[in-house]
């Protein structure tokens, strides 16, 4: 049977799967086709009715019922237990299905009434007929986020992502039951996990601008390197106890300032969250962009505590490149008020290189044109041409700009002469002897 199953065979898997029922109840059966089941050690958790329903792994279902066989007192769980590992190996019958699902659209209707305890219990019964389904703990675990049980939420939302590893919305749950917990690190794994199941999807991208924003405001570090991990452990069905969260980490000013490896050593962790939002950039996530760049300038606010002996000036330079980034971000927008902001920022700093300068100009005065601020556009266009003599968008915006003032000034002498035309025949008409 083992050699069988092994090779994945459907029909002796299926054929173990129904026999591994009557098997020898001592032994802690194990599957070896290769189902992927949680890595959750069952010392220390106690076994009680709410556990067995919310379980779904049939492996942890068998190792608790072997725990617990031989206790007298827990006679009526082992009952309970045998039952619910026979509906998770075989499955439930047609008439339990179609009960479990009545049950779970009036769950639903009372969800939309607001109503989260009765829908709870709805979803809890259609549950007990039928715990294959993942769709209804997701809705279960929503009303426990709703009424703010973040224990239950997680497990709910962990049988989700486990009986059905390409539902999308199972993530967002997870996620949501993470934040709850204010553990933003697998929060935040677990909207990636979401996103590459629906890279377009717009709660999955807003809950994820959510996730950073919560992690800045409690000076939480979010890593992408363990991010990835945790997210080949998800859509692998698996998930890791260490719900922890993980505050930014303590940087040490340099001891020698002038020694350019300890300075970049001091700085690395700014410059990952800066390629970070370079990369969202160049895949078109700007909001997604911004928000990291603004977690980089706190972080920056942070590292200045801590600076030793590191000139300010280091500081102001990848402030002003920061939002020179942010400007740029706000471009692709196309919000010239936010764009003319933060390239002011960069102009204004004594810090900034002549190249941020020059092009915090150039953005500035692009800005400027696209809402009709022809004079500020002019003033900012004759400064790029000051940094920059040979810049050929500099002359050609000039002589667009002269046109746009050459015209405006045409136009406005044509209704001065219009008016004053206007006056004098009123005037005549007023003054007329025929009048």
């Amino acid at each position: 049977y083992q050699r069988r199953v092994h090779g994945q065979n459907p029909k002796y898997v299926k054929m173990w799967q129904r026999n591994c029922m009557f098997w020898n109840k001592d032994l802690i059966i194990r599957s070896s086709y290769g189902l992927e089941h949680l890595r959750i050690e069952m010392k220390g958790k106690e076994i009680d009715e709410e556990w067995i329903c919310g379980c779904v792994d049939s492996n942890r279902l068998k190792e608790a019922l072997n725990a617990i066989r031989s206790d007298p007192a827990k006679k009526s769980l082992v009952q309970m237990a045998e039952k619910r590992l026979k509906l998770l190996v075989i499955g439930p019958t047609e008439s339990e299905k179609k009960k479990a699902e009545e049950l779970r659209l009036k769950g639903n209707e009372h969800v939309r009434m607001e109503d989260y305890k009765t829908a709870m219990g709805y979803y809890t019964e259609s549950i007990k007929l039928n715990p294959t389904e993942a769709g209804t703990f997701g809705n279960r675990a929503l009303t426990y986020q709703r009424t703010g049980d973040a224990k239950r939420a997680l497990q709910d939302a962990k049988a989700t992502v486990f009986l059905n590893k390409d539902f999308a919305r199972g993530y967002q749950r997870l996620a949501e039951a993470y934040m709850l917990g204010k553990n933003y690190q697998k929060a935040y794994a677990s909207l990636k996990a979401m996103l590459k199941k629906d890279p377009g999807s717009k709660p999955g991208n807003a809950l994820m601008a959510d996730v950073r924003k919560a992690a800045l405001d409690s000076g939480v570090m979010l890593h992408e390197a363990r991010a990835d991990k945790e997210v080949a452990e998800l859509l692998a069905g698996r998930f890791s106890d260490e719900d922890g969260p993980e505050p930014m980490e303590d940087v040490k000013a340099p001891s020698d300032p002038s020694n350019a490896a300890e300075v970049e050593r001091f700085f690395r962790p700014y410059n990952q969250l800066r390629e970070e939002a370079r990369d969202l950039h160049k895949s078109g996530k700007f909001d997604l962009a911004i928000d990291i760049y603004k977690r980089a300038f706190s972080m920056l606010e942070r590292m200045e505590k801590s600076r030793g002996g590191l000139p300010r000036e280091e500081f102001e330079r990848r402030e002003a490149l920061l939002n020179s980034n942010i400007a740029v971000c706000f471009k692709q927008k196309q919000e010239p008020s936010e764009v003319i902001a933060y390239s002011s920022k960069v102009i204004d700093s004594p810090a900034a290189s002549s190249d941020m300068k020059l092009k915090a100009y150039i953005l500035r005065a692009y800005a400027y044109e696209s809402i009709d601020k022809i004079r500020q556009a002019k003033m900012d266009w004759l400064s790029v041409k000051e940094l920059q003599p040979g810049n050929l968008d500099a002359s050609r915006a000039l002589g667009r700009i002269a046109s746009a003032l050459h015209e405006d000034a045409a136009q406005k002498l044509s209704l001065i002469h219009i008016c004053r035309c206007r006056r004098i025949e009123r005037c005549r008409s007023r003054w007329s002897p025929y009048h």
